[in-house]
């Protein structure tokens, strides 16, 4: 898959100032909308969210960072966004977005239904668009299931303009569950070459194993992000 350079941000420090991030992120989907009629990305509608899967085949290249800065960039741009952590085991992401101590009910609960989605859900004090849902710290990632994801989803594309879902490192059941129903990909890398080498390998997962490739659909575009020494540089095919 070839790609090209579209702008590069200084990462910044706090998590609300992060927030450029996502928002330049969010600027090149609301670009893309505006110029390209023919686009494989479909604007969200009522009914219709879309679904971002943040990916990477390595650990530790800022999966997590970058789901909650570009989660809250489209929040602040005007978009109704839930950001799903699917670290099951080990979640990270409601410490980026300072919401850990308001953790009830999280992503396994809902799967289970021992609470209702609305219960699960934290909205977040900053941006009154952007919502989190926490994954389980105690449950074993083998736990998810295609049908309950794709119940979740349907529920969720029903209130929500973008899900961005935060997979874990590697191609296993967290990663897989959260890229099969995505409908467009961010994968992280670091300019090294074992980082790039497993977000090859992830683009060519996802190009192959999600439900639009079974389904012979066209491949939606992957958004590539290499992080390094506090630069971003955004690259899309």
């Amino acid at each position: 898959m070839m790609f090209r350079s579209v702008a590069s941000v200084a990462v910044m420090r706090s998590a609300r100032s992060s927030s450029v991030v996502g928002r330049g992120l969010s600027a090149v989907l609301k670009r893309d909308l505006a110029s390209d009629s023919a686009s494989t990305h479909i604007a969200p509608t009522p009914g219709n969210g879309r679904v971002v899967v943040v990916s990477s085949g390595k650990g530790g290249v800022g999966k997590t960072t970058t789901a909650a800065s570009f989660a809250m960039g489209l929040a602040d741009s005007g978009f109704k966004t839930v950001v799903i952590d699917f670290d099951i085991g080990l979640r990270n992401l409601d410490i980026h977005l300072g919401c850990e101590r308001r953790v009830i009910f999280d992503f396994v609960n809902v799967l289970q239904k021992e609470c209702t989605l609305s219960q699960a859900l934290i909205k977040d004090k900053r941006s009154p668009n952007l919502s989190v849902l926490a994954a389980s710290q105690t449950k074993d990632k083998n736990i998810l299931t295609v049908e309950g994801v794709e119940e979740l989803f349907i529920e969720l594309r029903k209130n929500f303009d973008y899900i961005v879902c935060d997979s874990p490192a590697g191609i296993e059941s967290g990663a897989r569950h959260a890229m099969y129903l995505a409908d467009e990909a961010i994968i992280c890398t670091n300019p090294e070459l074992s980082s790039c080498r497993d977000s090859d390998k992830m683009i060519g997962f996802i190009a192959s194993r999600s439900r639009r490739a079974e389904r012979g659909m066209f491949l939606f575009r992957a958004m590539a992000i290499a992080l390094y020494c506090s630069v971003i540089v955004f690259l899309i095919s």
